[in-house]
């Protein structure tokens, strides 16, 4: 009797009928592709190179997000927003300099992003430079590296993407040259954005190429939060060293952001203080005691006046 009332509700409830065919047509990771080692870890969990088992045997960059875990004890709660974010813009847009979703796989309640393969990424070549040949990138390799990139970023731009988190290592190049930018964890769409960009993620960008408004707490920004970011990384890929290399200031025990004031002085020391009428703003935050105030009339090294509060 319970066989013959379990084969009753199968064929009346098409729910039950999707799910079994779904599970009975659903493949396991090993299933699809052969892992052939291990490449790097984070936060969100680990990245596997794998090759398909396929007859094309093509290789690919398995990401594989980590559960949550309350001490030695995996919980299950749900899937993080980064993840959600880079699997939901992934599969929107499609660009050679662009890393290329492949398939997302759920599996034993893990999830299993496969991208195409890149070998390296911007910081293993810095490295190789500086630390292997010591020597110089050669000009056209390093015109070509950044005119990819920015090629890159163009395209996320026009699609309404700030990535929020360039750097050499989310920056990846295939053995034959081709540039593609990659982790669109902290990536947002600005097009009449549900909520607000400091909503969720009130510290984006690695702090050695945060462009200065984000530096002094700025809660409202735009594309050219980026555009510093490429500047930094092409100040790095051409000297071979970090431009900017700060100490960051990490978050109270509220977790209310911290003014980076040790990373704004090496922009300082590097580019010099701004001039002109954001001269004043700056004097504001880096001598919290003392507000400054201008006119409306004359440069501002003439207008600035002090006065204590």
């Amino acid at each position: 009797m319970p066989d013959e009332w379990s084969h009753t509700m199968l064929q009346s409830d098409p729910m039950r009928i999707y799910r079994t065919k779904r599970d009975a047509a659903h493949r396991a990771v090993t299933s699809k592709y052969t892992i052939l080692g291990f490449i790097s870890s984070g936060t969100y969990g680990r990245v596997y190179k794998a090759q398909s088992v396929d007859s094309d045997g093509t290789i690919y960059a398995i990401k594989k997000f980590k559960p949550d875990k309350e001490g030695d004890v995996v919980t299950y709660t749900g899937i993080s927003q980064s993840a959600i974010r880079e699997m939901a813009l992934n599969r929107e847009i499609s660009h050679e300099n662009i890393v290329a979703l492949k398939e997302i796989i759920l599996e034993d309640k893990s999830i299993y992003m496969v991208f195409e393969y890149a070998e390296h990424d911007f910081l293993q070549v810095i490295h190789h430079y500086s630390q292997t040949l010591r020597i110089q990138i050669q000009s056209q390799v390093l015109k070509s590296m950044v005119y990819q990139l920015l090629n890159g970023l163009f395209y996320l731009h026009s699609a309404h993407i700030l990535h929020r988190d360039l750097k050499p290592a989310n920056i990846l190049i295939t053995a034959s040259g081709v540039v593609k930018i990659g982790d669109l964890g902290l990536a947002r769409i600005i097009y009449q954005p549900l909520q607000p960009l400091f909503a969720g993620d009130k510290v984006v960008v690695t702090i050695w190429y945060r462009a200065p408004e984000l530096l002094m707490g700025a809660k409202h920004y735009h594309k050219a939060i980026d555009c510093w970011a490429v500047g930094c990384v092409f100040a790095e890929l051409a000297s071979l060293r970090p431009i900017f290399k700060g100490e960051e200031a990490k978050l109270d025990s509220k977790k209310n952001v911290p003014f980076q004031r040790d990373q704004l002085l090496k922009i300082f020391e590097v580019l010099g203080t701004p001039q002109g009428n954001v001269h004043y703003v700056i004097y504001l935050v880096l001598t919290p005691n003392v507000f400054l105030f201008k006119s409306e009339i004359g440069p501002a090294s003439e207008t600035c006046q002090s006065t204590r509060i």
